[in-house]
C-alpha cells in the first residue's frame, strides 16, 4: 500500500504564533496554510470547521481540542500532544501524525486518506465509523482503540502495533499482517473478522480461545 506524503512548501512562514494563526482564521474564517510552528499550545480550543493546509507543527499541544468537521490537507505533526483532541466527521488528506500522543483521541466517522501514524501512542483513541483510504499505523501504541464497524472497502494496515484490547467488532482484518503485533485480549466479534489475516502460531492459539474454539 502506498501512502502519499504530505505536499510542504520549499519554505514555511514562521514568524507567527499558533495561537495567534488559529484565532485569526477562525475570526475570519481563513485557511490556516503555509506555516511551521513549534512549542504552541491551543489545548481546549474550539477549532471545528477549521481548515489546515501545508503546515508543520513540531511539539505543539492540542489536547482536548475540538476538530469536528474540520479539514487537515498536507500536514506533518511531530511530538505533538493530541490527546482526547475530538476529529468526529473531519476529513484529513495527506497527514503525517510522527511520535505524537494521541490517546483517547477521537477520529469517529472521520474520513482519512493517505494518513500516516508513526511512532505514536493513541491508547484508548476511537476510530469507529471512519472511513480509511491508505491509512499506515506504524510501531504505534493502539492499546484499548476502537476500530469497531470501520467504513466497508477501507485500505489501512496495522505494522508492528500493540493492539492488545483493542476493538475490532464489525471490522474485517482480511489482508493485515499481524504477525509483529500483540493482540492479546482484542475483541473480535466472530472468525469472518479474521478471514484472511495472517498471525503466527501463538496468536492463531489465542484467537482460537477468544473465538471459543477449543485446542487440545
Amino acid at each position: 500500500m502506498k501512502i502519499t506524503p504530505p505536499n510542504l512548501p520549499a519554505q514555511q512562514e514562521e514568524a507567527i504564533a499558533l495561537e495567534e494563526a488559529l484565532s485569526l482564521a477562525c475570526a475570519y474564517e481563513e485557511a490556516v496554510e503555509g506555516y511551521a510552528f513549534t512549542g504552541g499550545n491551543a489545548a481546549q480550543q474550539e477549532l471545528s470547521k477549521a481548515e489546515v493546509r501545508m503546515c508543520r507543527f513540531a511539539r505543539c499541544c492540542f489536547s482536548g481540542a475540538r476538530f469536528e468537521n474540520a479539514w487537515l490537507q498536507d500536514a506533518v505533526l511531530e511530538g505533538c500532544d493530541l490527546s482526547g483532541a475530538v476529529f468526529t466527521d473531519a476529513t484529513l488528506r495527506r497527514v503525517c501524525f510522527r511520535g505524537c500522543k494521541l490517546s483517547g483521541a477521537n477520529f469517529s466517522g472521520a474520513f482519512l486518506e493517505d494518513v500516516r501514524f508513526e511512532g505514536s501512542v493513541a491508547q484508548g483513541a476511537v476510530f469507529s465509523e471512519a472511513s480509511f483510504k491508505n491509512v499506515l499505523f506504524e510501531q504505534s501504541d493502539l492499546s484499548g482503540a476502537g476500530f469497531g464497524a470501520i467504513r466497508k472497502n477501507s485500505r489501512f494496515r496495522l505494522e508492528g502495533c500493540c493492539l492488545e484490547r483493542a476493538d475490532f467488532l464489525h471490522t474485517s482484518l482480511a489482508g493485515q499482517d499481524l504477525t509483529a503485533c500483540s493482540i492479546g485480549g482484542a475483541s473480535f466479534s466472530g472468525a469472518q473478522e479474521l478471514r484472511g489475516a495472517k498471525v503466527t502460531m501463538l496468536q492463531a492459539c489465542e484467537l482460537a480461545r477468544l473465538l471459543g474454539v477449543i485446542i487440545e
